[in-house]
């Protein structure tokens, strides 16, 4: 039997806000939260057994899940000047006249068991490059085809905005939490990995307690420690929690070729980020979780590399 959604969601038209309420917090009280972007659904060298495992997992701990950008790769539509190789970078599925219209039918289709889980789906830049060169909004249509298959309220959101986290503690508090999302931009650094951004986004994102970023392919999370004045004048601390999400689409592989190796990058870390927000000592909490496979050798590759759908074998129709 299905657990019990303990959060409804709720998205002002006007406004670039997802509110999320929990309206039952009390002792004993636990929320996982899972933080996904990147994931590339569609190219041949997305991990869909990774992604499945974290799906079933967030199933299994009733979980939110949040993404926060390029769920699709979408790069082989007729006017994208991003077309390849078909054979290569196209799943056998998606080698089709309508290849949009296959990525929406296919992606509704392989998310619907988990739709229950979703909040929200953001964009990435290869969405709104879908969308400028295609005319084609994947995400709307994902959201729309898998609230109607689902029977769900997963909301559309940006390539930037707010998720708003409001608990009712004890049937008679209120706290919210403001969550800043952006799918992110630039190349991360080989050495800084991304971790600059910090402190920029720290400036003009001073209402965040906790700021969520993608599309470098990077995984970290570092808390900054604020000194702050409450609306009666007393001056308290507090934290901002930066949140760098990784990837599901590796890459490098063997490291023999390809645009990845060719242009000097590294193996990039695969999965998603972990939160677990609980109630203690009249308190809201939160707890970070990344979780590595820490397995060498044959085994390790085969849980990176492996998928379990043939990319290439295309089904009947």
């Amino acid at each position: 039997m299905a657990k019990k959604k303990a959060w409804t969601v709720s998205q002002d038209p006007d406004l670039n806000v997802i509110t999320v309420d929990f309206p039952d917090v009390r002792a004993g009280w636990e929320q996982w939260w899972m933080v996904s972007a990147d994931r590339h659904w569609d190219n041949p060298h997305s991990n869909r057994r990774l992604q499945r495992e974290h799906l079933e997992l967030a199933k299994k701990r009733n979980a939110i899940i949040t993404e926060i950008g390029d769920t699709y790769c979408c790069m082989e539509g007729r006017f994208d000047p991003r077309r390849t190789n078909v054979g290569v970078n196209v799943r056998a599925e998606h080698q089709r006249k309508d290849y949009l219209g296959a990525l929406t039918r296919t992606g509704v289709n392989w998310f619907a068991p988990y739709a229950e889980q979703f909040a929200m789906f953001g964009y990435g830049n290869h969405e709104t490059a879908c969308l400028k060169n295609n005319s084609y909004d994947l995400i709307s249509n994902l959201v729309e085809g898998l609230n109607n298959k689902a029977g769900t309220n997963i909301k559309v959101g940006g390539y930037n905005g707010y998720l708003r986290f409001k608990f009712r503690m004890q049937k008679t508090r209120r706290h919210t939490i403001n969550v800043f999302y952006t799918h992110g931009s630039g190349g991360g650094g080989p050495v800084t990995k991304g971790t600059i951004q910090t402190n920029r986004r720290a400036v003009w994102n001073p209402d965040a307690s906790i700021v969520l970023s993608g599309h470098i392919h990077e995984q970290w999370i570092m808390p900054l420690s604020r000194y702050r004045l409450s609306q009666d004048g007393v001056p308290y601390h507090d934290y901002q929690v930066h949140v760098q999400t990784p990837t599901y689409k590796e890459e490098y592989g063997d490291g023999k070729e390809g645009w990845h190796v060719e242009r000097g990058a590294p193996p990039k870390p695969l999965g998603c980020q972990w939160f677990r927000f609980y109630y203690a000592s009249d308190a809201i909490w939160l707890d970070t979780a990344m979780s590595f496979p820490m397995t060498t050798g044959g085994h390790m590759r085969e849980l990176l590399l492996a998928d379990d759908e043939n990319p290439y074998a295309r089904p009947d129709d």
